[in-house]
């Protein structure tokens, strides 16, 4: 098939004109000359009367420039627009991928920090359920889109909402506020304690705790490898890793195709498989929480210390090959 551009405008192209609001008022102008035109005649004016012939030469002036006015406006939308718009394209096309747009089937976009995202809109628009996988995920949990949540819950009775955190009690929080990422350790436990304790408050609220379990919080021990946030349609994934915060971190936008290997439906199962060994929290079982949290880091650190351990590991690095 040739790929020369056809010569006959395209109805996207007839629809845009259609579409502009010059359309419609060179149609009103043509409208009121030939109202013009007809009204001449059923005046039955004089042949001597200086008025004769007036309305009629308005008329076709109106009918006249209103008709200029719309080939020029197609000509103009025809031509000049595509050309720009394609000149446009074909750059856009050839820069490194930053915008909100990249051509893969798995991608809806690219932005280099999560600062960059409307969280409100995000959480306002949300298709069919919201899911919320991270460490502290503090921005999408922030006042103002918990106040665009509280509406969603208000307004669809089926509307579910699953928060998965790190465990801020466990040694994967220990490690992770030890990296690079963190100038200070504290900072990282405090945001995210800060979070839990603002979603378990956001789940007593009146209107929202009648809608239980439609606000569902758990915490997690694992290995935090990425942040998620998904509905239906799209999902924002960020890589986490040592250097930078979560939120100052490239974050991708994926959406679902018909493959079952599309990488969303992949981190849809990596948050399924998260969430289902996770802890469930609320506020009535945080203490709980706390202390076997701390038990098993004591205990964990015990065993790493004990002379069997020790023995083992000893033992095992004799059958290492040595480079």
């Amino acid at each position: 098939m040739s790929n020369e551009t056809s010569r006959f405008p395209s109805w996207q192209q007839i629809k845009s004109v259609v579409e502009f609001k010059t359309f419609y008022i060179a149609l009103l102008t043509a409208l009121l000359g030939v109202m013009a035109m007809l009204i001449e005649p059923q005046l039955s004016l004089p042949p001597a009367s200086p008025f004769k012939g007036v309305l009629t030469a308005i008329g076709i002036t109106l009918l006249t420039s209103s008709t200029v006015s719309i080939f020029t406006e197609m000509a103009i939308r025809f031509d000049v627009v595509d050309l720009v718009s394609n000149r446009i394209s074909a750059s856009l096309a050839a820069l490194p991928l930053r915008g909100s747009e990249v051509d893969h089937p798995d991608l809806l976009g690219y932005k280099q920090a999560r600062d960059e995202i409307d969280f409100v809109s995000l959480v306002r628009d949300a298709q069919g359920f919201l899911g919320i996988h991270g460490l502290s995920a503090n921005d999408v949990l922030a006042a103002q889109p918990l106040h665009a949540l509280r509406k969603r819950l208000r307004q669809e009775s089926n509307f579910q909402v699953r928060i998965l955190l790190l465990n801020p009690w466990s040694l994967t929080a220990l490690l992770r506020a030890s990296q690079n990422a963190y100038a200070q350790r504290e900072s990282f436990f405090e945001k995210l304690v800060i979070t839990i304790n603002q979603v378990l408050d956001f789940q007593e609220l009146p209107d929202v705790e009648r809608r239980h379990p439609g606000v569902e919080l758990r915490v997690y021990d694992g290995i935090p490898t990425v942040s998620t946030v998904f509905d239906a349609r799209q999902m924002l994934l960020t890589p986490l890793n040592c250097v930078r915060t979560g939120g100052a971190s490239p974050s991708f936008l994926l959406r679902p195709t018909d493959s079952s290997a599309c990488a969303y439906r992949v981190f849809v199962e990596h948050f399924e498989a998260s969430w289902d060994t996770a802890q469930p929290i609320r506020r009535e079982t945080l203490a709980a929480l706390v202390e076997k949290s701390k038990a098993e880091g004591d205990a964990f650190v015990a065993a790493l210390r004990s002379a069997e351990f020790t023995g083992r590991l000893a033992a095992r690095s004799t059958r290492i090959p040595q480079l």
